[in-house]
């Protein structure tokens, strides 16, 4: 007895022509063709839920288009298990240069410039890289 069997008490169907496994009621041709017509019809279905999904991702994507003075929010994640506890190093330290401010205590930015950019593609998103300067 299989698994299925001694779970629901019945034998198992197949999933091409929901028959019993047992029976034997198609021979020939026509399991050929019953089966092509389940396939096809499996076939049509996945492709509308393909092209439902795809419309559904299109409407929410935008293209990440920046310019050289456009400010953009840097995140850092922090790798599980590869970065160790960081260790005081003077050759780290970026130097710091005192703003020029202006009469209305304003101060004029100095364009980055984008270096290069990538992108990384997971399972389900896109991240964006940027090497900035």
């Amino acid at each position: 007895m299989s698994p299925f069997e001694a779970l629901y008490e019945k034998s198992c169907r197949s999933p091409v022509c929901w028959d019993e496994v047992d029976e034997r009621n198609l021979l020939g041709p026509e399991l050929v063709q019953t089966t092509n017509e389940a396939i096809q019809k499996i076939r049509d279905r996945m492709q509308t839920n393909q092209s439902r999904q795809n419309i559904y991702t299109d409407v929410r994507h935008k293209d990440l288009k920046l310019e050289t003075s456009d400010e953009v929010f840097l995140k850092m994640a922090q790798m599980k298990g590869v970065l160790k506890k960081y260790v005081m190093d003077s050759s780290h330290v970026v130097g710091f240069e005192p703003l020029q401010l202006n009469d209305n205590l304003r101060y004029e930015e100095k364009p980055a410039e984008i270096l290069a950019k990538e992108v990384k593609t997971l399972r389900r998103k896109e991240i964006t890289f940027l090497k900035v300067m």
